[in-house]
């Protein structure tokens, strides 16, 4: 459980029977400096964890996004599964290369944390907030919830980003958006190339 200022209890809040769930909870629902340098110190911190995390909820998210027609009475498609695996392998390599540039960015800012560290912190809040997203999405009129809960998961972003590398809030905020306008760019190039 996350005790009072920030602080974890590591016997209580990270090896419970579902650990998974209370650090998504602490991540999403106390996002402060102090929750996010406790669990990127955890001794079980891993790569491995974020990666699991970041395919089911992927997965997971496209099937609640596939199953919208059902909601609406429309006809479901049930042939999405070739769809559903390429949505879930596209949305996680997004997610990578995306924590790839803000972890290049936040070494040149002299930032001191590992990328292992970092993704793992990203992918505790990301997981649920994907989720989180997907189900809104299939909520009538829903837009401008869904524009909050994306700032909101953008400012997570400087939160963990300043937490894993130790670094101040304009290296924090910078590496984030010099990371999300270089892939901005990147994908607009690409879709130039492709177009013309």
């Amino acid at each position: 459980m996350v005790l009072g200022r920030g602080k974890i209890n590591t016997d209580e809040a990270i090896r419970p029977v579902f650990p998974w769930a209370r650090i998504w909870l602490a991540a999403v629902t106390r996002p402060t400096v102090a929750t996010y340098q406790e669990l990127a110190r955890q001794p079980h911190v891993g790569s491995l964890d974020a990666w699991i995390w970041l395919f089911a909820s992927s997965f997971l998210s496209g099937v609640l996004v596939s199953l919208g027609p059902v909601f609406v009475r429309a006809r479901p498609a049930f042939d999405q599964g070739l769809a559903l695996a390429v949505f879930t392998i596209i949305a996680v390599l997004a997610w990578a290369i995306f924590a790839v540039c803000i972890q290049g960015i936040a070494r040149l800012f002299k930032g001191g944390g590992t990328y292992q560290s970092l993704i793992y912190v990203f992918a505790a809040f990301s997981a649920p907030l994907m989720l989180l997203a997907s189900g809104l999405s299939l909520v009538p009129h829903s837009g401008l919830v869904l524009i909050a809960l994306y700032l909101y998961w953008l400012a997570l972003y400087s939160v963990a980003a300043r937490g894993a590398h130790q670094f101040s809030w304009l290296k924090a905020v910078g590496a984030v958006l010099l990371s999300l306008m270089l892939l901005s760019g990147a994908l607009l190039g690409l879709g130039l190339l492709v177009v013309s």
